[in-house]
C-alpha cells in the first residue's frame, strides 16, 4: 500500500509539474517579440510560483483518483488495516510532496526577492509565511481525504472543502493577526519582562494561529464522526453529513474574513 500511494504522488506530482513546460514556449516567443525580455531565470521561478499552489489543491483532490478509477474505494473498506493507517498512507507521501515543493518555492523567493524583484501574494518568507506554507498544505491534505472518502465529484462538496484552505492561503497577512500580537505583546510580553526576540516570535506564531489556523480547523472538529464512519455509509449520504455540519463553520470562516479584509477587527 505505502508503496502504491508514493508512486501514485510521485506520478500525480509529475503530471502537474509538467505544465512548466510551457515555460520554455513563453520565454521564446516573448524573446523574439519584446526588445527587453525577462531572463529565463525570471520566467522559470514566475512558473513555480504559479504552480506551487495548484499542485496542493491537484494532490488534494486527486487523493483517491487511482482507487475511484479502479473502482478499489469497496477493497480499503475491507482491508484489515484501521482506518487510521489507510488515512497515513493517503495523506503523508502527498503532504510532503507538496510542502518540499513549496519550501523550495519559499527559498527562491527569499534569495531573488531583491534581486529580482519577484513575489507571490501568497508567498512570504518570514514566519508567517512558512507556517502559512505548512498549515495550508496540511489542511488541504486532511480536507482531500475527506473529499476521497465522500463524493468526491460533488463540485458543492469539494468548494465547501476548498474555503478553510483558501482561508489560509489568503488570510496570512492581515490587520487581525498584528492586533492579536500587539495585545499579547503588551499584556503577556512586556508584563513578563520577556523582551526576547525568540519569545516575540513565539507571540507571532500564537497569533497566528488564533487568527488563521483555529478557524481553518474548526470544520475539521465537526467532521470527525464523519471520518469514524467511513465504512458505514455511501459516499453521497457522507457528502450531504459534511455539507450540514460545515454550514456553521464555513459560515464563521466567511464573516471572519470579510472582517479581516476589511479591518473591521
Amino acid at each position: 500500500m505505502w508503496k502504491k500511494e508514493i508512486t501514485d504522488t510521485l506520478r500525480q506530482t509529475a503530471s502537474l509539474l509538467s505544465f512548466l513546460l510551457v515555460v520554455p514556449l513563453m520565454f521564446g516567443i516573448n524573446q523574439l517579440r519584446l526588445e527587453n525580455n525577462l531572463t529565463f531565470f525570471s520566467y522559470a521561478v514566475w512558473g513555480i510560483l504559479a504552480v506551487a499552489p495548484l499542485l496542493v489543491f491537484y494532490l488534494a483532490y486527486t487523493m483517491f483518483a487511482s482507487d475511484d478509477k479502479d473502482g478499489a474505494q469497496e477493497y480499503l473498506k475491507s482491508l484489515p488495516l484501521p482506518y487510521q493507517n489507510i488515512f497515513w498512507m493517503k495523506v503523508l507521501p502527498r503532504f510532503v510532496s507538496a510542502l518540499l515543493f513549496i519550501l523550495a518555492a519559499n527559498w527562491l523567493v527569499h534569495k531573488y526577492w531583491w534581486t529580482h524583484g519577484m513575489s507571490a501574494f501568497w508567498l512570504s518568507v518570514d514566519i508567517e509565511g512558512y507556517l502559512e506554507s505548512i498549515f495550508m498544505v496540511a489542511v488541504a491534505m486532511l480536507y482531500g481525504f475527506l473529499l476521497g472518502i465522500s463524493d468526491r465529484r460533488n463540485p458543492f462538496l469539494a468548494i465547501a472543502l476548498m474555503i478553510p484552505v483558501l482561508f489560509i492561503l489568503l488570510s496570512s497577512d492581515t490587520l487581525a493577526i498584528r492586533k492579536i500580537l500587539y495585545f499579547l505583546f503588551s499584556h503577556v510580553m512586556k508584563p513578563l519582562g520577556l523582551m526576547h526576540l525568540w519569545f516575540f516570535n513565539l507571540l507571532r506564531v500564537v497569533s497566528f494561529i488564533i487568527a488563521v489556523v483555529i478557524p481553518a480547523v474548526l470544520p475539521l472538529l465537526v467532521l470527525i464522526p464523519v471520518f469514524k464512519s467511513w465504512d458505514a455509509s455511501s459516499g453521497k449520504i457522507r457528502s450531504q453529513r459534511i455539507l450540514k455540519r460545515m454550514a456553521m463553520p464555513l459560515t464563521l470562516i466567511i464573516a471572519l474574513f470579510t472582517i479581516y479584509k476589511l479591518n473591521l477587527l
